[in-house]
This record gives structure tokens, C-alpha cells and sequence, in this order.
């Protein structure tokens, strides 16, 4: 009989090889959107709308926080993130006659774990004396034995937030977040995909993960 197992395993190695260099790594974010109901109450009683409703052709302008207008410069970076995924639902970006004001904020922590995957509380004040292969571990409120490797695995813990306002009424018309972790600590191409995935199914509310695939 032929022996079909070199061939197999090889056409195996090739779909892993191929998978391995395709450039793509998926980043799967936690999404969870709301909309307010319609008769929510205002701060002040709107006029009448005569402009385009939240959706495509909706036109829209950044409201930074106080804490942002001290990085003006980072703040320009996150808004123009947002702008390409706001752009790509429809969204018109207008400074001088906004229909809706957009306020944008995105976070990331960095914190490690051990070779079990628990988190440590803080940065570890460990060094490689101390935390050998086989032995005892102590940290903040961690104390034991085990197998554990130097130095610990890094991760890094994302949040993006979206809030749309109507600036007629002073209304929150549209809000969203999103959350990833995962080892990549490249931000200004993580954020991006956050920023997609927060918007996704836009205007309509999404809760659940969302997968958007980036370049490595």
C-alpha cells in the first residue's frame, strides 16, 4: 500500500506555515453599546431637528476633556483614529456645523502575569534570586511554590469609549465601549481596531465580542 503519511503531514506543515505568515493577527474585543430611549430627559428643551438624525450623512465634532487639551497633541492622534472608523459608517466629520458632538477615550494598562496566568497586584518587585525555577515566589499578598520563569509574561489590558451627544438637546443619543487584552503592545495599531469594533453594526447597539483582523 502507499504510504501516505509524508504527504500528509507535509500538505499539514504547509497549512501551518501558511496560517503562520499570512500578516494577520485577529484582535477580539468585548463590545457593549447603548441607546438611550427616545424620551429621555434633556438638560434643555430642544428645538425642533431640522438636520440629518444620527447615521450616514450625520455630521459630527470632537469634545475633548479637560485632561485631553493638556496633550494636544496625543488627543489629535486618538481623534484621528476615530475619525477613520467614524468615516467608515457614515459619519461626516464638520467643526463648523455639527449636528452631534463625539467625546473619545481610550486607556492602556500594562501589567504582567506568571506562568499560570494570574495576574500579579502591581508592577513585581521580583528579581531572578528570588523567583527561580523551582521554589518560592513572594510578591504583594503572594507567597508559594512552583515552577516560574524570568522575567514574567507582559499584557496589556485596552478600553476605548464613545460618547455621541446631540448638541440641540444636550443629549446622549449613542454610547459605546470596548475592551481587549492581549499581548500586543503596539497601541496605535491596537486602538484602531477598538475603535471598529466599538461602532460595529453603528447605529443599531451591539453587545458581544467582535473580531477585526489588523496587519502584525
Amino acid at each position: 500500500m502507499p504510504r501516505r503519511f509524508p504527504a500528509l503531514a507535509c500538505a499539514a506543515l504547509v497549512a501551518l506555515l501558511a496560517a503562520g505568515c499570512s500578516g494577520l493577527r485577529t484582535i477580539e474585543s468585548e463590545v457593549h453599546a447603548l441607546v438611550p430611549p427616545v424620551d429621555a430627559p434633556a438638560t434643555s428643551t430642544p428645538p425642533p431637528h431640522t438636520s440629518t438624525p444620527l447615521g450616514p450623512g450625520a455630521r459630527y465634532r470632537f469634545e475633548r476633556l479637560p485632561s485631553q487639551a493638556e496633550e494636544p497633541a496625543r488627543a489629535e492622534a486618538i481623534e484621528a483614529m476615530t475619525d477613520t472608523a467614524l468615516q467608515a459608517v457614515g459619519l461626516l466629520r464638520d467643526d463648523q456645523r455639527p449636528r452631534y458632538s463625539v467625546q473619545v477615550r481610550t486607556g492602556v494598562e500594562t501589567y504582567y502575569v506568571d506562568d499560570w496566568g494570574r495576574r500579579y497586584p502591581g508592577l513585581p518587585p521580583y528579581s531572578p534570586a528570588s523567583f527561580g525555577e523551582f521554589g518560592v515566589f513572594v510578591g504583594p499578598g503572594r507567597i508559594g511554590m512552583g515552577w516560574a520563569s524570568w522575567p514574567p509574561t507582559v499584557r496589556y489590558a485596552y478600553a476605548v469609549s464613545l460618547l455621541v451627544r446631540d448638541l440641540d438637546s444636550q443629549r446622549i443619543v449613542y454610547e459605546t465601549r470596548a475592551s481587549h487584552d492581549g499581548p500586543w503592545g503596539d497601541s496605535d495599531h491596537v486602538l484602531p481596531a477598538l475603535l471598529k469594533a466599538a461602532l460595529q453594526d453603528f447605529p443599531a447597539p451591539h453587545t458581544g465580542p467582535v473580531k477585526i483582523q489588523i496587519p502584525r
